[in-house]
């Protein structure tokens, strides 16, 4: 009980792996989120207005151009949405406190969530 020649069932099935591999790649675009709290030193209260930064690093074509820039709200929470994934120098700084600095990697189509915590500058 043949209904379809070889040629049209090896046909059908080519035009199903086509549509599968592009949904896969549509659902990957590449782009993550990265949030946090900015902690002042008793650890449990965040801190207002500090600014964070994530920089791409500059060896990195997908994300040497990158720059983005915000502020902690009231509770010390910072968020960024469809950050491009690579490598990054994430900063965070304000008056009075010593600047926080480190290397991160984001990963493509992920939260990276970072909690910090600033001390006062002496």
């Amino acid at each position: 009980m043949n209904f379809l020649p070889k040629t049209v069932v090896k046909a059908l099935g080519f035009v199903l792996l086509l549509t599968l591999a592009t949904a896969v790649v549509q659902a990957q675009k590449g782009h993550s989120w990265v949030n946090g709290i900015v902690f002042d030193e008793s650890e449990t209260q965040g801190i207002a207005g500090v600014t964070v930064e994530l920089t791409g690093d500059p060896s990195s074509p997908g994300v040497a151009a990158v720059k983005l820039s915000t502020k902690t709200d009231d509770g010390g929470k910072y968020y960024f949405k469809d950050v491009p994934h690579g490598d990054y120098t994430f900063k965070a700084s304000a008056p009075g406190l010593v600047p926080y600095q480190i290397d991160l990697f984001v990963a493509a189509d992920t939260l990276t969530a970072l909690q910090v915590k600033m001390r006062k500058a002496k």
